[in-house]
């Protein structure tokens, strides 16, 4: 390979662009939610009215998996060791009329995150929720610079 002055331009304008590239992608990179929705009517009302105004207004991809309750809970189990889901929608979960949502985030960067999870059962005229949060990480961290660090909630909801 000869080296001539054009080959060494090259070389020092794909140096002095690749860290630029190499960082546009990782930002990109950082703007993912997994979500798992319903494989349902309402599954594709999130996906095709909710989702893409919330990637407009955030600028970032949303990537679904729709399943049914169980093959939900089987990809949550599936990532357990390795958290994806930013958010699992699951209707029903083995109980009629109990609904269970549940998120955690994590910040990759001081390694806190957030957990939160509610069971919320429906009659015809009322509900009843549970949610629960926890959050960890040490005190100069993003999501657990809280006193409490775990707390529950009960609410009772009635339509009339």
């Amino acid at each position: 390979m000869k080296l001539t002055r054009r080959t060494l331009i090259k070389a020092g304008a794909s140096a002095i662009a690749f860290p630029t590239i190499i960082s546009r992608a990782s930002a990109q990179d950082a703007k993912q939610l997994h979500v798992g929705v319903y494989n349902s009517a309402l599954g594709k009302l999130i996906q095709k009215e909710v989702i893409p105004k919330f990637e407009a207004e955030f600028k970032c991809r949303v990537f679904t998996i729709e399943g049914a309750t169980l093959s939900n809970i089987a990809a949550l189990r599936a990532t357990r060791d390795t958290p994806r889901f930013s958010m699992m929608m699951m209707d029903d979960v083995g109980i009629p009329h109990l609904d269970l949502t549940a998120f955690v985030r994590f910040d990759p960067y001081d390694h806190s995150r957030v957990t939160w999870a509610e069971a919320r059962y429906h009659w015809r005229h009322a509900g009843l929720a549970l949610q629960w949060q926890r959050r960890a990480g040490d005190a100069t961290s993003d999501f657990a610079p809280w006193p409490v660090r775990q707390s529950g909630l009960a609410l009772v909801d009635y339509y009339f």
